[in-house]
């Protein structure tokens, strides 16, 4: 792992270069590592926990789009001491999702019911 260290070319810069490095900005630092191996063959339990985020980061970029949702969850990311607003959600989601069947919460269209969608979620 290298630290970049006052370069105006790869200040802020985040992504994968040729496969081989990874730069990413960590506590305001770029940083550029060797990229992660990814396994070729993912486990059943792997693939429903990475399907699992990715209806949380979905879900969490729609809560946050309204404005007092985004007040709601920022206040959450300082309390409980995240780095921002859409890891507060992303918690949020899956503590309440947490092992329980992946299909229970989404037994309906949550984009076109989304007040149904949080008060299922919620139980609000």
């Amino acid at each position: 792992m290298a630290l970049v260290k006052e370069n105006a070319v790869t200040k802020g810069l985040s992504g994968m270069l040729g496969g081989q490095l990874l730069f990413k900005v960590v506590g305001g630092r770029t940083v550029v590592c060797k990229a992660p191996a990814r396994p070729r063959v993912q486990s059943e339990k792997q693939r429903i926990n990475r399907e699992k985020f990715r209806r949380a980061s979905s879900w969490a970029r729609q809560q946050l789009s309204n404005p007092d949702r985004l007040l709601y969850y920022r206040t959450l990311a300082r309390q409980h001491q995240l780095p921002n607003a859409y890891t507060a959600a992303v918690a949020k989601y899956m503590k309440r999702v947490g092992d329980s069947e992946p299909t229970s919460v989404f037994s309906f269209n949550y984009k076109s019911q989304p007040q149904l969608f949080f008060d299922k979620l919620f139980g609000t």
